[in-house]
């Protein structure tokens, strides 16, 4: 009976550092299918469309076309948030 009192005592333990400690080490971040990304910078503000939207704690991820240099291919753009207001408008159309 011992062996099984240590083992549910191990497992209470495992479950209480997991619930405790998953938020810490498992952040969400929202995800999103197509959108727009806005956000300012030093010279003014400049905005991406795109799809596949993924927000970091420091940066945005999302594939779309970055302006004339891509011309019309779109590819995996990543944008730095550090210190920069960022605004994404969801768009559900398609």
């Amino acid at each position: 009976m011992d062996f099984y009192r240590k083992v549910s005592f191990i497992a209470i333990i495992v479950v209480l550092l997991i619930l405790v400690a998953g938020p810490f080490l498992f952040k969400f971040y929202p995800n999103f299918e197509k959108g727009e990304v806005q956000c300012e910078s030093e010279g003014g503000h400049y905005s991406f469309e795109g799809r596949d939207i993924r927000v970091y704690d420091d940066r945005i991820e999302l594939v779309g076309v970055w302006g004339i240099l891509d011309s019309g291919k779109p590819r995996r753009i990543l944008i730095q948030t550090k210190g920069r207001l960022c605004v994404i408008a969801e768009s559900n159309a398609d």
